[in-house]
Parts: structure tokens; C-alpha cells; sequence
């Protein structure tokens, strides 16, 4: 009860919140999500299979199961899948209580549930939907590992899997925690049978590489460091040539004096940090130095370490504080990204964002946030065009908006409308004009194309191609017909 109370106090306001990033993409932007007829598809598939993104190495059926009964329960209301976040937590810190209690005395358990619980890292995971992997995962996992019942460990391990890959390491921790219990030998029984499945779902690749595990040495540092040190005191990770070396020269041999030292509590704690540091070069994970939300089980690690601490109670009130100035900015899609620009003003992806949100209202400020920040990647240089383009034809400047709209032409659906708009507003059949034909319905496109043509014959087709697409009869016929008389010969004594 206490610690339902203590979850809602410092995060129940999230219940008010809209759906921000990856939440849009993955319940908003994807009406399937409140349709049980796609749910088979959407469990034998990626996560983001519905979504308007390239395949993604996820499979999460656990995950995609809560959006759908989410959906149903609130409608398809933002705070419906928000309280689902606040419950999975509610059982992530209570799983973690149990854990504790069976390796420590209640004191030790209730503060580092507490540092669990209110440790600003938990933050993105709790009160953003897209995060609510970990949570799941977390909740699964402690269960399973406080669980007395061999068969009750197993099914909670692989319902944990089916949440978030790291938790094939459950083995690891269970050994760590207890290496005299044989139960760590039957918990591979459920990790083989998911990474199997998941096999055969989805296409598993990703950058593991000895370079690439080199290189994340600095990686790795930061992640261990950031559950006890604030953000700007943790070593960066992005450091040119000495990162990866210094990082896992000191990750290897605190690895070492853990095994040899640590015992019970503090060596699970010890596993559950190396579990976040594991799959940093890819194994499991396509881009694992992404979020906040990989460290919900770093967190705990540190609250096993330092359970037994007398000081720890008191450490852990500045994190609640801390905590609770990092919820307000996942209000809104708007009011996360002027917080991250504020923070890294530099960051070219967070100046994207931040401008897509502001394009509709503030057109001037999002073409000052993206004039002189481009991309290497191809497609986000095109996403940065096609806002750019949006903004422009917003404050009424159309050939500006025509030529970035073009640029940012591209098989997708943005770019569909993209290139459209450059054909409109072109003086020519160009390549916006081609492109957009290829892929686009619009009378008005081929309306345009015709317009543009030069050649009779090119102009006639084009037209009667915009009247066959015109849902009605119309200027898109009228034209069409007019066209046709432009073909017929000419008579010496036409007739009057």
C-alpha cells in the first residue's frame, strides 16, 4: 500500500499526459492497435510491424498484448496506457521487495526500494508508454528470481523474455544471487525456448563485432556510473579514441573484484549492472545506447549494492527531487523536445524533433532551428527537408517549399506528399512531378503534370488520368475534354 501510495504521488500526474515519440508511432499513428482481429499478426511479428518504420529486430508479444488490451479499456485514451506504466512499476518496485527481503532484513529491503522506485533514471520508463518495456520486464524478472517455485521462476523468466531481451540473463543473476540453487540451471529451459522463437520471427542481426565491443568500452562505463553519479558526472562515453580502451579498463577489473568478493545481495546487484553492459555491442540489442529506459535494471542493480548502506535512506531524497523535475517535460510531445534543446542546443536530431513539433504554429522558429543543421543519414536529411518544405508553404513562400520538398522526396508516405506539393508548384515535369505520379492518387498531381507538359498528346493523357482519379465530374474533366479538341486536325472551312 505504501508504495502504491508512493508511485502515485510522484508520478500519477503522468495520467494527464499525451502520447510523445515513440508512443505515437507504436499506439497513435497505428489504428491496428484497437483492432483484436490484427492481434495474431502483431504477436507473430516485430514490434513496430504495424508502424511506418523498416523492420525492427524486437520481438516483444507481451508488449504489444498490453497495447491492445490498454486500447480497449480507455478507448484509445492516452491515460489508459499511462496507468498501465504506473501499475507495471507497482510491481517492478514490489518484485523488488521481495527479492530483497529473501537476502536482507526489512530495513535494507524498504530503502532500496525506495532508491528503486524514485531514482530519476526510471523516469522515461515510467511516464513514457514506448519505455513500459523494461518495466515489464523488470516486474517479470524480480518476481521470478523471489519466487520459491522452480516451474513459477521459469514461466515468469520467459514471460519477462517475451517483454525485453535482457532478460536472458536471468541465469547470470540467479547464479550471482544464489549460486548453491540449482533453479539458475532450469532458467535456461525458458531463455532458449524465446530466443528460438524469436528465431524464426524476426530477423536477428545487429553490429556485434570485436571493434564494436571495443569500442563500447566507454559505453559501458557510462552506464555503470549513471545509477550513482548525476548525468553530468558520469564519464562520457562518446570520448574519440580513449573511450572504449579506459572504459573496459576499468569495467574488467570491477567485474573481476566483484565476482571474487561480492556475495548474495551484492553480487546480484553486481550481475544486474553487467546485464545492462552485456549486449552494448549489439548482441542482442540493434542500438542499445539509446534511452533511459535500459537502465531500470542498473537502477536496481545499484539499490542491491547499496541496500545494506546506512546512508543510503538519505541519498535517496535528492533523487526523488530530481526525479520529479525530470517528469513535467513528458507532458507533451512539445514540451519534451524544447526541454532536450534546451539541454543539448547542439543536437541536430533533437532540433528535428523540435521542429516537427513547432512547424503548424511557429514556422519561422522550426526553418531557424534546422537552416544550418543537416544530416549524413539520407533519410533524416530527407525528414529535415520535408518539415523545412512544410514550414515554407505555411508562410505562403512557394517555390522555397517546392525546391525542399522536392529534396526530400523519398518512397514514403510524407514524401509522397512532398513531391506532390513540388509538382504543383513546379514550371516544369521534372523528377517531383514523375516521382510523385508513380505513387501518388491525387488528381491534382497529374492535374499539375499536365499544366506543365508541352507535348499535346502527354498534356491529354495527364488530364484524363486526373478526371479518372476525380471523385466527381469537374474542372479535372472540363480540362480533360478541352485537351481532346486541341488533338483533332483542323479543317480548312471549319465549321462555325
Amino acid at each position: 500500500m505504501l508504495l502504491a501510495i508512493a508511485v502515485a504521488g510522484m508520478f500519477g500526474r503522468a495520467l494527464g499526459f499525451e502520447f510523445v515519440y515513440d508512443d505515437r508511432v507504436l499506439i497513435e499513428q497505428t489504428p491496428q492497435v484497437g483492432d483484436w482481429a490484427t492481434l495474431w499478426t502483431a504477436l507473430s511479428h516485430d514490434l513496430f510491424h504495424f508502424a511506418p518504420v523498416r523492420a525492427s529486430p524486437y520481438w516483444r508479444p507481451l508488449i504489444t498484448l498490453s497495447y491492445y488490451v490498454d486500447h480497449s479499456l480507455g478507448d484509445g485514451a492516452p491515460w489508459a496506457f499511462h496507468a498501465d506504466n504506473l501499475v507495471a512499476l507497482w510491481l517492478a518496485g514490489l518484485g523488488l521487495f521481495r527479492l530483497l527481503r529473501r537476502h536482507a532484513e526489512l530495513t535494507p529491503a524498504a530503502v532500496g526500494t525506495a532508491l528503486f522506485v524514485c531514482h530519476p533514471l526510471l523516469v522515461e520508463a515510467t511516464v513514457n508508454i514506448a519505455s513500459r518495456t523494461d518495466l515489464y520486464c523488470a516486474a517479470l524478472l524480480f518476481h521470478g528470481l523471489a519466487s520459491r517455485r522452480t516451474y513459477v521462476a521459469c514461466a515468469l523468466v520467459f514471460a519477462a523474455c517475451l517483454s525485453k531481451e535482457l532478460a536472458v540473463f536471468a541465469p547470470l543473476v540467479a547464479f550471482a544471487l544464489e549460486p548453491r540453487d540449482r533453479r539458475w540451471l532450469w532458467m535456461f529451459l525458458p531463455v532458449l525456448l524465446f530466443l528460438a522463437l524469436r528465431t524464426l520471427v524476426v530477423e536477428v542481426g545487429g553490429d556485434a563485432s570485436f571493434r564494436g565491443a571495443w569500442e563500447s568500452g566507454g559505453r559501458a562505463l557510462f552506464l555503470t556510473t549513471r545509477p550513482f553519479l548525476p548525468v553530468p558526472l558520469a564519464p562520457a562515453y562518446e570520448m574519440p579514441t580513449l573511450g572504449g580502451p579506459l572504459g573496459w579498463l576499468v569495467i574488467l577489473p570491477l567485474g573481476a573484484l566483484s565476482a571474487w568478493r561480492l556475495r548474495g545481495v551484492q553480487a546480484g546487484g553486481a550481475a544486474l549492472l553487467a546485464v545492462c553492459v552485456l549486449p552494448v555491442s549489439g548482441l542482442l540489442q540493434a542500438n542499445p545506447r539509446y534511452g533511459d529506459g535500459l537502465m531500470v535494471l542498473g537502477v536496481a542493480g545499484a539499490a542491491l549494492l547499496v541496500c545494506r548502506w546506512r546512508p543510503t535512506a538519505l541519498a535517496a531524497l535528492p533523487f526523488v527531487v530530481l526525479g520529479q523535475l525530470q517528469v513535467g517535460p513528458w507532458r507533451s510531445e512539445a514540451t519534451l523536445w524544447e526541454t532536450a534543446h534546451e539541454r543539448l542546443p547542439e543536437s541536430a536530431e533533437i532540433r528535428l524533433n523540435y521542429a516537427r513539433t513547432l512547424v503548424d504554429e511557429e514556422p519561422g522558429l522550426a526553418l531557424a532551428l534546422l537552416e544550418a543543421h543537416g544530416f549524413e543519414d539520407e533519410r533524416k536529411e530527407r525528414e529535415r527537408r520535408a518539415v523545412q518544405a512544410r514550414a515554407y508553404l505555411i508562410r505562403g513562400e512557394e517555390k522555397q517549399g517546392a525546391s525542399h520538398a522536392l529534396m526530400a522526396s523519398a518512397d514514403d508516405a510524407e514524401a509522397v506528399w512532398a513531391s506532390s506539393i513540388a509538382c504543383v508548384y513546379g514550371d516544369e515535369v521534372g523528377d517531383a512531378c514523375l516521382w510523385a505520379m508513380k505513387y501518388s492518387s491525387d488528381p491534382n498531381v497529374f492535374n499539375a503534370a499536365a499544366l506543365h507538359a508541352e507535348d499535346a498528346a502527354e498534356r491529354h493523357r495527364l488530364f484524363v488520368e486526373a478526371c479518372r482519379l476525380s471523385p466527381s465530374e469537374g474542372p479535372f474533366c472540363n480540362n480533360a475534354r478541352r485537351s481532346e479538341l486541341e488533338l483533332r486536325p483542323r479543317s480548312e472551312d471549319p465549321v462555325p
